[in-house]
């Protein structure tokens, strides 16, 4: 949301400068010129915002329905496996975003939104501590087709720093 209240600002100001261009004649050496390009290129990254978040919300929405919708895996927190009841996954060919459910609480997420980072793994314990891979150098969790598997790695949480090692592997439905 914050991001397009800024877009619209910029846009009403680009505008009203467009307007005051054309109020002052059409002199190529006005400081205005060119912004109907501007404007244009502006709604462009609008538009890949707005696509982006909407992305984010249709998945959100899957994950909440995500109880019983297949696929499943293995957690290991410390040396107890916990088992994943159910996987959310939209899969592109260098991209993909997986999200568990289980009735333990325990909730794993696997991303790579852009085929030049590195994948990122992130494990959500039944309390809401988010817990982060420490100090891994390259891909966090690794894709085979539709399974996604995290080596034995130190986790730390956002609360107070403490540290887990943890694996997974999970595959989609």
């Amino acid at each position: 949301m914050r991001t397009t209240s800024r877009t619209m600002r910029l846009l009403a100001f680009l505008g009203a400068m467009t307007l005051v261009a054309a109020a002052c004649g059409g002199d190529d050496d006005s400081p205005f010129s060119g912004l109907g390009d501007a404007i244009d290129r502006s709604q462009d990254a609008t538009d890949g915002v707005n696509e982006q978040t909407e992305e984010l919300e249709d998945f959100a929405e899957q994950m909440m329905e995500a109880v019983g919708a297949g696929g499943g895996g293995t957690l290991v927190v410390d040396g107890e496996e916990i088992p994943i009841d159910s996987v959310v996954c939209q899969l592109g060919d260098d991209t993909f975003d997986v999200g568990t459910v289980s009735d333990s609480g325990w909730r794993v997420f696997a991303t790579r939104g852009n085929p030049l980072n590195d994948a990122s793994s992130q494990v959500l314990d039944p309390d809401f501590v988010q817990w982060f891979p420490r100090d891994v150098q390259g891909d966090e969790v690794v894709r085979d087709g539709g399974t996604f598997t995290s080596m034995p790695y130190s986790y730390f949480n956002n609360q107070n720093d403490a540290t887990v090692e943890i694996s997974y592997t999970v595959t989609c439905p």
